[in-house]
């Protein structure tokens, strides 16, 4: 399996293996956010032909999913990309309540 493909549980990670290396802005993290907002969340089973089990999970469908988080093959949500959606939302909603605590203060 290659890093980052559907199913990954880690990716690589290291500065080594990157090239075109850009630091996403303030604004982006507050794009994310709205994202991540935006997603319903839903609890289901998967059909019995996928022989996945018969438990219940809890998730998102690729089909109202932003495109970002999405596998190449469009079958999937890469979980490191959805993670990292997750982590620029929380830096986002930190700027924010910390703007209202020192307005406040």
């Amino acid at each position: 399996m290659e890093p980052g493909g559907a199913g990954a549980i880690a990716a690589a990670s290291k500065r080594e293996f990157k090239t075109e290396i850009k630091p996403k802005s303030e604004k982006e993290e507050d794009k994310a956010l709205k994202s991540l907002v935006g997603m319903k969340s839903y609890e289901y089973r998967y059909k019995k032909k996928m022989k996945l089990g018969d438990e219940k999970h809890l998730g998102n469908m690729v089909e109202e999913s932003p495109k970002s988080i999405i596998t190449q093959n469009k079958q999937a949500i890469d979980l490191n990309s959805k993670m990292e959606l997750i982590s620029m939302s929380l830096k986002s909603l930190y700027r924010k309540v910390d703007k209202l605590q020192k307005a406040g203060a």
